[in-house]
């Protein structure tokens, strides 16, 4: 999984690792960073593999499989969302910031 999303595997394990909370930020302020952070080239390089993860599956079972094996370890259901819901949230923050900054 990790060699079909390597940007999100570097969005995902790099930010939403398992010591995420002990950052003690909420998960909006670290995807804030994330997109002031990384080059339109990675945003754009993410929003594509997102786009084809989600093609593949809508399915909670795998995509929590998916989001687990690329290093994500945010529980967004203790904040009450689905994994496609905060996937495609994701998805249209993605979409927004590269459109914004182009």
């Amino acid at each position: 999984m990790k060699n079909l999303y390597p940007n999100l595997n570097a969005l995902f394990s790099g930010h939403f690792h398992q010591d995420w909370e002990e950052q003690s930020l909420p998960p909006d302020e670290i995807l804030r960073r994330y997109l002031a952070d990384a080059s339109l080239h990675a945003l754009s390089l993410a929003l594509a593999e997102l786009t084809v993860l989600l093609s593949h599956s809508r399915e909670e079972r795998s995509l929590r499989s998916a989001l687990l094996s690329l290093g994500c370890f945010y529980n967004l259901r203790a904040d009450g969302m689905t994994f496609d819901g905060w996937l495609r949230r994701l998805q249209m923050k993605l979409q927004t910031h590269c459109a914004g900054i182009r």
